[in-house]
């Protein structure tokens, strides 16, 4: 067994047009989760974990369910984790690397347990920590949810796999999913995070839902559905009380935004924001407001509202990359190198992200870092092979690695003999070593 839980060995099963991309990321995410989820469960994970990726959404489909056209992004089976690659799906609708959180989340609820823990505690603490601790933080609850609480849709507790398994409308378990994650949301907060482990004892000593809230927590089901009702209430009730609102404002700005009434656009975005700050989905009114501030004029505004977006919890690749190039031409190279490495964990497969993420890396003295962006952007083939070797060999150059600064300068130069930049760099070398 390693050291410590971060060190214990992943195994990646990739697509090879994919692998050189993918797998630096994903290692790093799921040796993070491990750690985090090792210290923060009290459990310790007795064999590697097997993460295998689909870039078609189907073959995923058929290796978890045996048949094509079903709707889910990952699915775990013990130490063995499936899911869509980043290709899979569009970048817009996927957070690769959340969902990876999220099923690394259920290896340990489900091992912890020998795998008896009852499916909405997996899916609540697997929903939970996306928001608590992954790639992307920040609690996303799509709209469809908040109509489930207005129309007090939710279940009590003891039986809320009934969403997950017999879901009686359309919709019930993406409601039982964000359900179950609010509700542990809610043990953290009011109960502590040691209730959470004691839960997951509890059901790993075969405890039902009902028998290990009331020995965990002390207190009666019925109970503690009206607690969870209270704190839905108290924190969303503001938001569920004024859907009809929120619902005419964004035909608003749909309409608006359509005949390109910015003012308009302006002070209704602003509305909803108000109203509901939270609200960082692919349509949420912080994108709205960054268009109309930007068209009337408002540079710096519109940057600020993308980045309350990305702090949030926004993830949209094509937002966060304008904010990423409004933070550099601001002069805010270190908080742009933050954003851009988020897309990474939405989108890694933007070669043009990779080289500009990796200069500015290089620029800040992080050469190591650097030089895997500049190697990842290598793998996706570039059409400019000659300027992807050079910055390679400014990766090692600032590493100090006088060899393969020598070797990717001559793949440079091989390609563009003419390169005057790499023409440079080499005759530096060579007045290094002559001295």
């Amino acid at each position: 067994m390693p050291d410590k839980p971060g060190d214990m060995p992943v195994i990646l099963r990739l697509h090879e047009d994919e692998a050189a991309v993918i797998a630096p990321y994903a290692i790093e995410l799921a040796r993070a989760s491990i750690a985090e989820f090792s210290s923060r469960y009290d459990f310790v994970l007795r064999e590697p974990v097997i993460i295998e990726m689909y870039p078609d959404h189907e073959d995923f489909a058929v290796r978890t369910a045996g048949m094509p056209g079903i709707g889910i992004l990952g699915a775990t089976f013990g130490y063995v984790v499936a899911m869509d690659s980043p290709s899979g799906r569009p970048a817009h609708e996927y957070q690769w690397g959340t969902t990876l959180w999220h099923e690394m989340a259920h290896v340990f609820t489900l091992e912890a347990t020998e795998h008896l823990v009852p499916r909405w505690f997996s899916e609540g603490v697997s929903v939970y920590e996306e928001w608590r601790s992954g790639p992307n933080p920040g609690v996303r609850i799509p709209m469809s949810v908040y109509s489930a609480m207005q129309e007090q849709r939710f279940l009590p507790i003891s039986r809320l796999d009934e969403g997950f398994i017999r879901p009686t409308y359309e919709g019930q378990v993406l409601v039982s999913y964000m359900q179950a994650g609010l509700i542990c949301q809610f043990i953290d907060r009011d109960f502590g995070t040691d209730k959470l482990r004691g839960l997951l004892a509890a059901f790993g000593d075969g405890q039902q839902t009902a028998a290990a809230i009331e020995s965990v927590l002390d207190i009666a089901p019925r109970r503690f559905d009206e607690m969870f009702a209270e704190f839905i209430d108290s924190t969303y009730g503001p938001v569920t009380s004024r859907l009809a609102d929120w619902h005419a404002m964004q035909a608003d700005i749909s309409a608006d935004v359509t005949a390109e009434n910015w003012a308009d656009v302006e002070a209704s975005a602003t509305r909803l924001i108000e109203m509901m700050p939270q609200y960082v989905e692919t349509d949420s009114p912080y994108l709205a407001l960054a268009r109309a501030k930007e068209e009337l004029g408002s540079a710096g505004e519109a940057l600020a509202a993308l980045e309350t977006f990305w702090q949030k919890g926004g993830y949209d690749p094509r937002a966060l990359k304008k904010l990423a190039i409004g933070l550099i031409e601001v002069g805010r190279q270190g908080d742009a190198i933050a954003v851009m490495q988020s897309i990474n964990r939405v989108d890694p497969l933007d070669q043009e992200l990779h080289g500009m993420l990796g200069d500015l890396l290089l620029d800040s003295g992080r050469g190591a870092e650097a030089l895997r962006e500049f190697e990842v952007a290598l793998a996706l083939d570039p059409h400019d092979k000659a300027t992807a070797w050079y910055r390679m060999a400014r990766a090692h150059h600032q590493l100090g690695d006088t060899a393969a600064t020598q070797q990717t300068l001559l793949r440079a130069l091989d390609i563009a003999p003419n390169f005057r930049p790499a023409q440079r760099l080499l005759l530096e070398l060579a007045s290094d070593t002559s001295e």
